[in-house]
């Protein structure tokens, strides 16, 4: 289950009575959250960056580079969980073009 630890009891018994058996409060020994980020939230944050890079001046070298940086990280994160999206990979392409990346385009290439 999604991050919860039930009693031996309450697992046989929902085991035997499917249909029957109802929850309750002590049958939950233990919760656990746990979160996955989406894609999409990933995806905006790197297209945000990127746009702030873009927007920054070129006197602001040093934070254009890291905004780049963490961008092309975030691009590269969401392409290996959908790696077949043809969408990611052209967005992926036009910042590291906009970014003078070329040999990250080389790296697109390959893969």
């Amino acid at each position: 289950m999604a991050g919860v630890k039930l009693s031996e009891t309450s697992l046989k018994e929902l085991k035997e009575k499917p249909v029957e058996f109802v929850f309750v409060l002590p049958d939950i020994l233990r919760l656990q959250s746990r979160t996955k980020r989406m894609t999409i939230v990933t995806l905006a944050e790197a297209q945000a960056l990127h746009l702030s890079g873009l927007n920054m001046s070129k006197q602001q070298r040093n934070e254009r580079v890291r905004m780049f940086q963490q961008s092309i990280h975030l691009f590269e994160k969401s392409i290996r969980v959908n790696p077949s999206s043809e969408d990611l990979r052209l967005m992926f392409a036009k910042a590291c073009e906009e970014q003078g990346t070329s040999r990250l385009l080389s790296k697109l290439r390959k893969s």
